[in-house]
């Protein structure tokens, strides 16, 4: 198509338009949900996401995201075509289980557990130091609230968006934050708390000009 020579945007929005207008299209109608949920899966994202967010995140140029998009795009059709979409989505959610396990993700769930809590050590032994750290251990959410917090936490795919060349530094997606860097200190992974106390600054000085 004359549409995969723009930009990756472009390209998006014509597939949307497409599936729009063509509701029994492999990805149109109520299967557009079912091809979201995959794009999502595949790229290690949450499947709440919109999948040309979630493609241009994960790719670096928009000739790599049309690219993964054509790819994901072939396997999904041929998935409907064969009726395995229950099949395939299975197998991505299969694969973003052992995708969890790397331990940026696992450094990350352990610091948002210790931030429900106002954890001072496990928030001190995961996070970089940084100005204003104490904030994230200044308060924490009620008992009974915890257990839930810690629930949907865990509910979300953390998608682990590029590992430097050297392996001392990365990047994951974070629910609720956004991009979240690490750096490798000492064999471990850190978080580099510094967007979450700027959000805990701003949120709490809203709180005193509204009081």
């Amino acid at each position: 198509m004359y549409v995969c020579d723009g930009s990756f945007y472009e390209v998006a929005a014509y597939i949307q338009g497409f599936a729009a207008a063509m509701t029994e299209s492999p990805f149109g109608g109520e299967n557009r949900f079912a091809f979201n949920e995959y794009v999502t899966l595949a790229c290690g994202f949450p499947a709440k996401l919109a999948w040309p967010f979630v493609l241009k995140k994960a790719t670096q140029t928009d000739e790599d995201a049309i690219a993964k998009l054509h790819t994901l795009l072939s396997a999904y059709i041929e998935a409907v075509d064969g009726n395995r979409v229950a099949q395939l989505l299975s197998t991505e959610r299969m694969n973003g289980s052992i995708r969890d396990a790397e331990p940026q993700v696992i450094c990350w769930r352990l610091f948002s557990r210790a931030l429900h809590r106002g954890d001072q050590i496990e928030i001190e032994k995961h996070a970089l130091q940084r100005d204003d750290i104490q904030i994230l251990w200044s308060s924490s959410y009620p008992a009974d609230v915890i257990p839930k917090m810690d629930e949907i936490a865990e509910s979300y795919s953390i998608p682990v968006l590029f590992v430097s060349d050297d392996g001392m530094r990365s990047r994951v997606m974070a629910p609720d934050f956004g991009e979240i860097d690490l750096e490798m200190l000492d064999g471990s992974w850190k978080i580099d708390p510094s967007p979450i106390i700027r959000q805990r600054i701003y949120a709490n000085t809203k709180t005193q000009e509204i009081a």
